[in-house]
């Protein structure tokens, strides 16, 4: 293969080597070009890398609350009371004295109802005012047989008034069931929830076990709170007869007794809860 040659015939020997050179010289540029940036890339990226950890493990200037309440150390007393200040130590005392002020009342009703239940256990001047009225079902159903039995005397009485013709012995058996008939009516009439009824008398309802301190002239205590703060309202003006049944003041139980009429100076006092007889129950 032949070169070019020149107008004269001669190759152009000192082009082809310059040529050659800047070939040569723009090549070795390129590379050199190329490994540059490879170069730079790498610095760009070691840079990005200490960049990221620089990041890490400095703090970042704008946070969350919840990342910053994370990250926060656990309050010392000396911030807690620059954080919370006199305010909130006042509304943390205020709630410690109400809640042993509950504490306290609820301690307190504990207490005074052991107390009253213990009072009624071994107190004995206790007894309890009633009012009885014309509808009471003990007075109605009192009524209702007082009504048979006096008619049954009514028809006794009759039968012996016009049995001239009779026998002795049938007079006589008539006369003997008369005699038990107006002894039933007259229990009946003398009953004591009867009797208070045709009195218009002030009564009370005593258990057995307490009469022993109630008798015709005995003093009657009213108190204002349970057994505290009494005073003299009246006094006992008759015990009477036939026993009765009545729910206890303190317990849902029935007791047995009887039923005491009273003569009281101040009126009110029979609508109380429950009076003392013999004295004030603790003295006060």
């Amino acid at each position: 293969m032949v070169g070019p040659v020149t107008s004269d015939g001669k190759k152009p020997q000192r082009n082809v080597v310059k040529a050659t050179e800047s070939t040569s010289a723009a090549v070795t540029q390129a590379v050199s070009d190329r490994s540059g940036v490879e170069a730079v890339q790498r610095s760009q990226a070691t840079i990005g890398a200490d960049a990221s950890e620089l990041e890490l493990t400095l703090p970042r200037e704008r946070v969350t609350e919840s990342e910053w309440l994370e990250q926060a150390p656990a309050p010392t007393a000396e911030r807690k009371q620059l954080s919370f200040g006199p305010r909130a130590e006042r509304g943390g005392t205020l709630a410690r004295w109400i809640a042993i002020a509950a504490l306290a009342a609820l301690l307190l009703v504990i207490v005074g109802y052991v107390g009253v239940t213990a009072f009624y256990v071994v107190s004995k001047s206790w007894l309890v005012p009633t009012v009885v009225s014309a509808t009471d079902e003990k007075v109605v159903a009192l009524q209702n047989e007082l009504a048979i039995q006096q008619a049954e005397q009514q028809r006794l009485a009759k039968t012996l008034a016009d049995g001239d013709s009779l026998s002795d012995d049938v007079r006589a058996a008539l006369r003997a069931s008369l005699a038990r008939q107006d002894k039933i009516v007259a229990n009946l009439q003398g009953s004591a929830y009867l009797r208070a009824l045709t009195d218009n008398t002030t009564v009370a309802l005593v258990p057995q076990e307490n009469l022993d301190h109630v008798k015709p002239g005995t003093a009657l205590y009213a108190c204002r709170l349970e057994m505290f703060w009494c005073h003299n309202v009246g006094r006992v003006s008759g015990v009477l007869p036939g026993e009765i049944q009545f729910r206890h003041p303190n317990r849902d139980t029935q007791v047995r007794g009887r039923m005491i009429e009273m003569q009281l100076d101040d009126l009110a006092a029979a609508r109380a809860d429950v009076l003392f007889a013999d004295g004030k129950p603790l003295g006060l």
